[in-house]
């Protein structure tokens, strides 16, 4: 189960810009420390830090529309990529990689995520639109009730009201 990272420094993890959720790089920590095994083994942690960070703000790794990894050795591209392929839903026509001489607490890794809040959005626009659809229902069966309701209240004292018509005489 992934938990929240604390970052290592004075940054906010993951920030909100309009619809659009950043979560800053994420390093392959583990109780604070630099998980051991190297690429394949900070790569994975880096993702369950990332799926933390993500779940926090209530959204998943499948909503990630781009990542950017920073690698401290561009030899370890493949690696990197297989990794995050079989550990995700993070593919790499949507993943951009950047070789630095170093990264912080001495990774070998790190992964930033941005993603949008689309999803939220797009559950209000269907309730929305159930809404709107629903509408004109509504206002029929409503007319009709009201319609039926005035109908059965006219036909109740009709005898009261034509007692003294010259329509009575009429039949009608």
């Amino acid at each position: 189960m992934s938990k929240q990272t604390a970052p290592i420094g004075p940054y906010t993890p993951v920030v909100r810009a309009g619809d659009w959720i950043i979560v800053s790089g994420q390093l392959g920590l583990k109780d604070g420390a630099i998980v051991d095994g190297g690429v394949k083994a900070q790569t994975a942690q880096s993702i369950e830090n990332l799926k933390g960070q993500l779940k926090s703000v209530g959204a998943t790794i499948k909503d990630v529309k781009k990542t950017m990894c920073f690698l401290t050795d561009m030899d370890t591209f493949r690696l990197s990529t297989k990794r995050m392929s079989k550990a995700s839903a993070i593919r790499a026509p949507r993943a951009a990689r950047s070789e630095f001489l170093s990264l912080p607490a001495g990774g070998a890794v790190e992964i930033e995520a941005w993603l949008t809040s689309l999803r939220n959005n797009m559950a209000g626009a269907i309730i929305l639109v159930l809404a709107l659809l629903a509408f004109p229902i509504i206002v029929g069966l409503s007319t009709a009730g009201i319609a039926a309701l005035l109908g059965h209240m006219l036909y109740r004292d009709a005898d009261e009201r034509h007692a003294n018509s010259e329509l009575r005489d009429l039949n009608i």
